[in-house]
């Protein structure tokens, strides 16, 4: 190995850590050593680019993928709504994200004020609704006042506001 005399050659996508090691570890996933033989490090799989095998160089990243350093497999950014930034190698939204999350915001706001709209007539509309008010007023109007009852108003009719009467 490179720098180590004692140690075994590892093969590619193998490494020796220490000096003296008798054994070689596989490298992590996003690393690779690429076709070299006898390394005591891997290297991270660099942006643009990823490493499915440890032992074989980095492939290109595909069109309309993304590969962030130490990518083990390309990410598609194959929706409408998605491109790939080849430069921060991220997926990014596109206009057409933005106009689908507005029309579909709006259809979501008209369908529940419709919905409201029609629920508030059905129910004003309702001869059960109807039949409840039209009693509760009659008995209401029929009510004798009671200047002791403390749930009783009174008009005062020299300045046409409400009197509490009781407390």
């Amino acid at each position: 190995m490179k720098g180590y005399s004692s140690c075994p050659a590892c093969h590619a996508g193998y490494y020796a850590d220490k000096p003296g090691s008798q054994s070689c570890q596989l490298c992590a996933h996003g690393y690779y050593t690429g076709n070299e033989t006898g390394t005591v490090s891997c290297k991270q799989c660099p942006k643009g680019n990823y490493c499915p095998y440890p032992g074989f160089d980095p492939f290109p990243c595909p069109p309309k993928s993304v590969c962030p350093a130490g990518s083990v497999a390309a990410i598609r950014c194959t929706n409408v709504v998605q491109s790939a930034n080849i430069n921060t190698q991220e997926c990014n939204y596109t206009a057409w994200f933005y106009i689908f999350t507005i029309v579909l915001s709006f259809c979501g706001i008209v369908l529940i004020g419709w919905l409201s709209f029609v629920f508030v007539n059905k129910i004003k509309n309702s001869q059960r609704v109807k039949q409840f008010f039209t009693a509760r007023r009659d008995r209401l109007s029929a009510r004798e006042l009671d200047p002791l009852d403390i749930r009783t108003v009174i008009i005062d009719p020299s300045s046409d506001r409400p009197v509490y009467g009781g407390l």
